[in-house]
């Protein structure tokens, strides 16, 4: 590509008009066999380089579209709701998105507001910002739409990685109160007070909601366990009255040669501090059936816990959020 133009498409997250294409310097044919070959069309005038568009996750290649969608109106749209979330490179549950979602400002004429994907409502300034050179809610703005416009796990998970961004939750909050007459507005006031950025999975996001969902009282998260001065291990659950560990178990985590070996290992060293340890996979926290399973074993090793003291010497220490987002950026850099 062109390096004028590739600079262009660079500056808008990968997509480029027409009128992009003669600004650095293609003919109209130029254009034609282009997208004949390798150009991509991704809308009336919108391209993308094919090779790019092709090599892209389903994700990158969702925010492309919006990006093109974007690009291709005059209303000023900007990706939102759950589209905005995959921009931020948040996580999603379920699947991506039918259409791209975006939304725009009210106006007295021109109304589209039943185009499939796209949102009228009020976006403030300080509701806007961009990603790679896309117009995007905010990081706040975003967690609030996509709790207001689904299910409340959705929601959760979403919320929880932008605490974990380190939003300060009095943001998300606000953002959530600006809100709360909208439609959807109290469940995503609900999540906002609920979320925890200390969450490392969308995993432990919806295990923390069967938990509170079945009764069952709120855990600390992401605890270390200590003996005699020496660490033990971190848990992603901590419910320390009940002397009770959980682990949210991603399958994922064991495909490593000697994961699970290790993994037992640690959990031997749990129960050696006199803590029941119980798991659970997506299964059991995804569906109701599960989830009552979860929560009845939860509560047979409060019983059991119940019996037996902690071994002496165990402590716990709490790590602050950016001590817990520090460490995850170093082992993802070693990776």
């Amino acid at each position: 590509m062109d390096e004028k133009l590739a600079a262009i498409a660079a500056s808008q997250g990968g997509v480029f008009t027409r009128q992009d294409a003669l600004s650095a310097g293609l003919t109209p044919r130029q254009i034609r066999v282009q997208c004949a070959s390798t150009w991509l069309v991704l809308r009336r005038g919108v391209y993308a380089e094919r090779a790019f568009a092709e090599a892209l996750s389903p994700e990158a290649r969702h925010v492309l579209d919006a990006a093109a969608v974007a690009l291709a109106s005059r209303l000023g749209l900007v990706l939102s709701h759950r589209t905005g979330a995959l921009a931020h490179g948040l996580p999603l549950l379920g699947e991506l998105p039918e259409v791209p979602q975006l939304t725009r400002e009210p106006r007295s004429s021109d109304d589209t507001s039943r185009t499939p994907g796209l949102h009228v409502a009020t976006l403030l300034d300080t509701e806007r910002t961009t990603v790679g050179g896309v117009p995007v809610t905010t990081l706040a703005r975003t967690a609030v739409d996509t709790a207001r416009s689904g299910p409340l796990r959705h929601g959760l998970v979403v919320a929880d990685a932008v605490l974990r961004r380190l939003v300060p939750r009095e943001e998300l909050i606000a953002a959530a109160l600006a809100h709360r007459s909208w439609p959807g507005g109290p469940r995503a006031l609900k999540v906002a007070g609920f979320a925890d950025g200390r969450a490392e999975t969308p995993l432990e996001s919806i295990t923390r909601l069967v938990y509170r969902q079945q009764g069952l009282p709120d855990p600390e998260t992401q605890v270390e366990v200590w003996r005699d001065g020496r660490f033990v291990a971190l848990v992603d659950f901590l419910f320390r009255d009940q002397r009770t560990v959980g682990e949210a178990d991603g399958m994922g985590k064991y495909d490593q040669p000697g994961a699970l070996r290790a993994e037992k290992i640690r959990e031997e060293g749990l129960r050696r501090c006199g803590l029941e340890v119980v798991r659970n996979i997506w299964d059991e926290a995804w569906h109701k059936d599960g989830q009552v399973e979860l929560a009845q074993r939860m509560r047979d090793a409060f019983g059991y816990a119940s019996h037996r003291p902690l071994a002496p010497g165990v402590s716990f220490r709490v790590p602050s959020l950016e001590e817990l987002v520090r460490r995850a950026e170093q082992r993802r850099r070693a990776a």
